[in-house]
């Protein structure tokens, strides 16, 4: 029987390919998991292919937050913005399995969707929302 971090490691080997790639510079830092601020945010069953890179040590968070001010410290948070209207449609383009035919669903993924991850679903949906996409 495979354990659960090594089928973890399987699932998010191509997201971390893709960013160890792509963002070389960024490779091996320390990410904004690894400290004590966000570890809530990775106790989850399913992670979110750039929280999950953190915890790899690629700086991923900046693929969906920009630095507004100063930067994380160990005693200080951080000020982040997020990127725009667009942000999830910006790597989840249509055609990507989508479940959802109409732009007004579509523009509002965080209303069903965690952005960092869920207990609940791969899907990342949040406690409350069917897999149809209609909330319970």
């Amino acid at each position: 029987m495979m354990s659960l971090a090594v089928s973890r490691a399987g699932k998010l080997f191509p997201a971390l390919l893709f960013l160890v790639v792509f963002f070389p510079s960024e490779v091996f830092a320390k990410g904004c998991m690894t400290g004590s601020c966000h570890q809530a945010l990775v106790r989850v069953k399913y992670l979110h292919g750039p929280v999950a890179a953190e915890m790899a040590g690629v700086k991923a968070c900046e693929m969906c937050h920009v630095p507004a001010g100063a930067k994380c410290t160990a005693k200080t948070a951080g000020k982040f913005t997020l990127k725009g209207k667009d942000l999830c449609q910006a790597c989840h383009t249509k055609g990507t399995g989508s479940q959802h035919s109409s732009d007004g669903v579509a523009s509002k993924c965080l209303k069903c969707h965690s952005p960092h991850g869920s207990d609940s679903s791969p899907q990342m949906l949040r406690v409350g929302v069917k897999s149809s996409g209609k909330k319970s």
